[in-house]
């Protein structure tokens, strides 16, 4: 008897364009799956369709719902979900880290990772410790949570964004470009704590880049092209 591979996330005949500006698809996937605790590397030429695709799983903004399709997340509907819902969905399951990171610059590490605490609605007295261990697993030492994130190297502010986004201890983790200003020792010292880091946590990990040399990381990897028909830039 088989066991029953439960996806984070599944993709039926999605359908997106920007309505607005009359432009053709932007992504046009017939099915994807990513099963739970898989890591996939995701590539392509700028334009093709990889952030709308990120923002469209991450269901980051309003604006970012399917014209057509499903995007199952954890075997829940969330591309169908009002956009508040979808907000609280994201808070709880989903962690984000950015190509430009997104920390606030005027406060600290510690707040920083306590305000997606917040959002999540999982901060607690624990908050501190779990955030703590984080950053040791991203080869940090606790004495940055005092720290202001605008006095941060960008390698450092990188790491805690990561810890940033695994607060919540999210099943789906979405990483968009994160080592385009790193230099090679770096990127690669960046990326063996990352996969260390997702393996322990059994996180399904989505990591996009046109660095097709950090594809033998990953369990998985795939241009986006064959996945998407669309033949149209996103620019």
């Amino acid at each position: 008897m088989h066991d029953t591979v439960v996806n984070a996330i599944e993709i039926k005949e999605l359908e997106f364009s920007y309505a607005k500006s009359g432009r053709p698809k932007v992504l046009q996937v017939d099915t994807w799956k990513v099963a739970k605790g898989q890591s996939v590397f995701l590539s392509g030429p700028s334009g093709t369709g990889k952030s709308t695709l990120l923002n469209l799983i991450g269901g980051t903004l309003p604006i970012h719902s399917p014209n057509r399709g499903e995007i199952r997340l954890l075997e829940q509907p969330f591309s169908s979900l009002s956009p508040s819902k979808r907000d609280k969905f994201r808070a709880k399951h989903i962690g984000m880290v950015f190509q430009q990171f997104n920390l606030i610059p005027y406060l600290s590490v510690e707040k920083n990772i306590e305000a997606a605490a917040y959002f999540g609605k999982t901060l607690s007295p624990d908050t501190k410790t779990i955030a703590k261990e984080y950053l040791q697993r991203m080869d940090l030492a606790d004495t940055i949570l005092s720290q202001r994130s605008d006095t941060l190297s960008v390698g450092q502010q990188q790491r805690v964004a990561v810890a940033r986004a695994l607060i919540n201890k999210p099943e789906i983790l979405i990483v968009d470009e994160p080592t385009s200003a790193l230099d090679e020792s770096a990127k690669m010292g960046f990326m063996n704590l990352l996969m260390q880091c997702v393996k322990e946590l059994n996180v399904s990990l989505v990591f996009v880049s046109h660095d097709s040399r950090l594809a033998s990381h990953f369990e998985y990897s795939l241009q986006l092209g064959q996945l998407n028909r669309a033949e149209t830039s996103e620019l």
